[in-house]
């Protein structure tokens, strides 16, 4: 039997064997990321977000969960999952994104698989022709070549962007459902069976609920009901659409449902144009430069050496469409590229879908709104379809099947060995700076992350010599001057640090840390009345910050003003109610405030959540002796019967 043929007689089997080969080379190729730490943005979205801790499952949780980011729910309560289960155990994180990035490729070898037998054989009474050589092995190399992508390590590696794979994973299953929900319809319309309307309508609901996790996972899955309305009519309609007023009622909603994820799900209001107000471009100036971004990111689909990759690009900015004159090249090039689509969409309608996708669920990152010029993760939903024209067109124009699979074999063994390699780079702080700068040596914000990755090890000399080149690239960058105060704290000089923190709050009003440190280095030289001002501040700013609480607590109780200080004290405990420091300083203004029976209470509870915090034991020892001697000294003074 041939190969074809034996792959028609066991494609149930060669789908799963496909699938778990999917998971073994994902697993091997990011083997190494299994202890790769929080970094950059991880930071604030998980391990400073107080929302995502999750210590039960319950509505009250869920509810706090969603206070976290109103607007990517889904994948936060992914986060507070894995708070629930480990903590800050950054393997668990690590296993989710792998685990998510392997099933999108599983649902995207069933989308293209699904997209080539509509567009090749069509649908007779909605049953699908058996698969051929070709209509199986294209997906799957499509699908495999794009898991191996070194281009999608940010997506998977950067803890945060699970939001990104997550809104593409289920950005593919609405696809999908869609596809069945339309294939059931088609062949209902011939039978009068109420079960296959029931079947219809059930994918049909499983394709907006993916659509609601999507979007709830990253605002750029707002562009998945235009994408399913251009594969109705290119694939289901083959370009002829009857225009009738049901389909004109089907596409007025599509529309409709997609201004209204616009305008209020993406805010595309002042809010989105202020972003500009903190970027060192204007409008105009990001718009010429994406036109050069979308196409350096094709030349990264096509050859992702780890050489090429970075997670803090130089990207020069452009000024006209002559300065620098690739804006111009690079702007024929698409209109090139859109105009050729136009020219055979009728002959080859996957070549036109292929190019629409990639630019099309680029639009929202790489358009108006003020955000950074360049990321990598932004290619991780738009180079599928890259990936997919890729093996398309090699099995076309090569006719040897078995040379066309050998050469594919060969690149993604390549392309496995480049993702091992560029994960090297995310093993730790110091590695992925050290990169970037040499990357990118004109940025300041990698001088500055290094310095603070040396600082949380201990290397204080090491870490003020990085952050000082930042600030001498950027005088007036926040994050600099805050780093450097902090170094200087480290070091006791703590005028100095007081300087650095007051100059930040100078470029930056509302730095929530800059404040609370401020406070501290204030306390610690004995200005109780500005320590108080600044922790103030810091929770004023941000009520939920719990050690701004417990901070004002203490600058408070030193004050002597101990009723004030019980009162943050309990704001700070309501935010993180197992913090065993705490409970030992409210004991200790319990106390001082005469409540001996609350503030044995709060020791004990204290020791509860850790047995071995010795200060609240030694606390909870004095306090029951001074009890016991009382008690004895009562009992010695009272008068027999």
């Amino acid at each position: 039997m041939s190969i074809s043929g034996t792959i028609i007689k066991n494609s149930r089997f060669f789908d799963f064997l496909a699938c778990l080969l999917f998971g073994c080379l994902v697993f091997m190729s990011y083997s190494n990321i299994f202890h790769a730490p929080f970094i950059l943005d991880d930071t604030s979205n998980i391990v400073e977000n107080r929302h995502i801790r999750m210590n039960e499952i319950s509505v009250k949780q869920l509810k706090e969960v969603l206070k976290s980011n109103s607007h990517r729910p889904v994948a936060n309560f992914s986060f507070a999952l894995n708070y629930y289960f480990g903590k800050y155990d950054v393997t668990g994180y690590h296993i989710v994104n792998i685990i998510i990035h392997w099933i999108t490729g599983i649902l995207l070898f069933i989308f293209i698989r699904k997209t080539l037998l509509i567009n090749n054989q069509g649908y007779e009474e909605g049953l699908p022709p058996p698969p051929s050589f070709n209509l199986t092995m294209i997906p799957f190399f499509a699908a495999m070549l794009w898991l191996v992508h070194p281009l999608n390590t940010e997506s998977v590696t950067y803890i945060v962007q699970r939001m990104n794979a997550m809104a593409a994973m289920f950005y593919l299953l609405a696809f999908i459902c869609y596809i069945n929900g339309r294939i059931i319809q088609r062949s209902s319309a011939t039978k009068k069976e109420n079960i296959y309307k029931i079947r219809y309508r059930m994918w049909f609901a499983g394709c907006f609920l993916s659509a609601v996790l999507a979007m709830g996972s990253k605002q750029n899955a707002a562009s998945l009901p235009v994408f399913i309305l251009i594969y109705e009519w290119f694939f289901f309609h083959e370009l002829k659409w009857k225009w009738t007023p049901k389909r004109i009622y089907v596409t007025g909603f599509f529309l409709f449902f997609f201004l209204i994820v616009a305008l209020i799900y993406l805010k595309v209001d002042a809010a989105l144009l202020d972003l500009y107000s903190v970027q060192d471009f204007t409008l105009p100036q990001r718009l010429m430069t994406e036109l050069r971004v979308v196409i350096f990111y094709i030349s990264l689909i096509v050859f992702p050496a780890p050489y090429r990759l970075n997670l803090a690009y130089d990207y020069p900015l452009s000024f006209s469409l002559i300065n620098p004159w690739t804006t111009l090249l690079c702007l024929i090039v698409i209109i090139g590229l859109f105009g050729f689509s136009f020219y055979i969409m009728k002959k080859d309608r996957i070549i036109f879908f292929c190019i629409l996708w990639y630019f099309g669920n680029l639009v929202i990152e790489s358009s108006f709104i003020g955000l950074a010029v360049i990321f990598e993760h932004r290619t991780y939903l738009p180079s599928m379809m890259i990936c997919f024209l890729f093996v398309m067109l090699l099995f076309r124009f090569l006719k040897d099947q078995r040379v066309v699979s050998c050469l594919l074999c060969l690149l993604i063994a390549l392309f496995s060995f480049w993702t091992h390699q560029r994960n090297n780079v995310w093993r730790d702080e110091i590695s992925m700076w050290k990169d970037c700068i040499k990357k990118a040596p004109k940025r300041h914000w990698p001088y500055c992350s290094l310095g603070m990755a040396y600082a949380k090890k201990g290397e204080t000399e090491k870490a003020i010599s990085f952050i000082q080149k930042a600030l001498e690239k950027d005088p007036d960058f926040p994050e600099a001057l805050f780093a450097m105060g902090v170094a200087r704290e480290n070091q006791n000089r703590l005028r100095e640090a007081i300087r650095y923190f007051r100059k930040a709050l100078s470029v930056s009003p509302y730095y929530t840390r800059a404040y609370y440190e401020l406070g501290l280095s204030l306390l610690h030289t004995g200005d109780l009345k500005g320590a108080v001002e600044n922790f103030t501040q810091a929770t004023l700013i941000d009520p939920g910050y719990a050690e701004a609480h417990n901070s004002l607590g203490n600058a408070l109780s030193r004050s002597g003003r101990f009723n004030e200080a019980i009162r943050h004290y309990l704001m700070a405990l309501k935010i993180e109610p197992d913090n065993p420091q705490f409970h030992n300083n409210l004991a200790n203004a319990y106390i001082r405030t005469g409540k001996i029976a609350k503030g044995i209470a709060h020791y004990k509870r204290a020791l509860q959540i850790n047995p071995d915090y010795e200060l609240a034991r030694k606390n909870l020892q004095s306090i029951l002796k001074v009890i016991q001697y009382k008690e004895e000294k009562r009992q010695i003074h009272s008068p027999p019967f």
